[in-house]
């Protein structure tokens, strides 16, 4: 998560996700034990989870389907997201399709 490695150099960061059963619940509880400030959107289906194995000379991944993001989930992110102040910066954990 990229509010860790804020964190790490002391910048102030601020969680925002969805999050869901076990998985979800874990990373939220984990997040606020290290004093992290969160907001989570919660869903009923679990978090996913990817695994990637590396033997050393391949990487494997097993990636799972995301759960299904009811309409008021999606509506509370996107209130949260319209009331950050302007000098807020707002950060996808996605990687662009093509790297520069």
């Amino acid at each position: 998560m990229f509010a860790l490695v804020l964190d790490h150099f002391q910048i102030p960061a601020h969680i925002l996700g969805i999050f869901g059963g076990f998985t979800g619940h874990y990373i939220v509880e984990s997040l606020r034990t290290r004093k992290m400030p969160v907001t989570p959107a919660w869903v009923e289906e679990p978090t996913r989870i990817n695994i990637f194995i590396h033997d050393g000379k391949q990487e494997y991944k097993l990636v799972n389907p995301g759960s299904y993001i009811p309409d008021e989930c999606k509506q509370q992110i996107i209130t949260i997201i319209s009331q950050l102040p302007d000098a807020d910066y707002l950060v996808d954990k996605r990687q662009p399709a093509t790297r520069y």
